[in-house]
Order: structure tokens, then C-alpha cells, then sequence
């Protein structure tokens, strides 16, 4: 998703018309959005895409994740760190 989360009715729409509901992954780098659409099509796996994590943004990120039923976090690998 690379708007917000006014564009999920669209989106949700749009895949319902595919017909290809199945073969759908929903990634974006706006949580906001992401946990949107997750909760509007739960059966789509949604991935939180980022490049700007730390070892503490991590922390206060995963139980965001879980909360919102996001199926998985997707890190630039610049960013993994021993600390994460």
C-alpha cells in the first residue's frame, strides 16, 4: 500500500473483483494503513515493511504487530544488528 488508509475500501474492493483474493500479500511501510487493511481482509497476509528499526523501536513495534494480527515484519538487512 503506498497511500494511507483511505485507499483499503478501494484496495479491498478491487481484490474482491480480481478473483485472485488468494495469490494477494498486502506489504506497506504505513502501519497505519497496514493494520487497516489487515482488519478489513484478515485472510490476506500483511507484511510491515521497514528500514528505520533500532533495537528499542523493535521492542515497542513487535506487540503493535501481534495486536494488530500483522502477518510479519519485512527489515532492510542494513538494519539488522546484533543488538536486534
Amino acid at each position: 500500500i503506498k497511500s494511507d488508509k483511505e485507499l483499503v475500501p478501494l484496495l479491498k474492493n478491487e481484490i474482491e473483483k480480481s478473483g485472485k483474493k488468494a495469490q494477494c500479500i498486502i506489504i506497506s511501510f504505513d502501519f497505519d494503513a497496514l493494520a487497516e487493511a489487515k482488519k478489513a481482509m484478515p485472510e490476506i497476509p500483511a507484511y510491515f515493511l521497514s528500514s528505520k528499526v533500532t533495537a528499542q523501536t523493535l521492542h515497542e513495534l513487535l506487540p503493535r504487530l501481534k495486536e494488530n494480527k500483522i502477518d510479519g515484519l519485512n527489515l532492510n538487512f542494513t538494519t539488522i544488528t546484533p543488538e536486534l
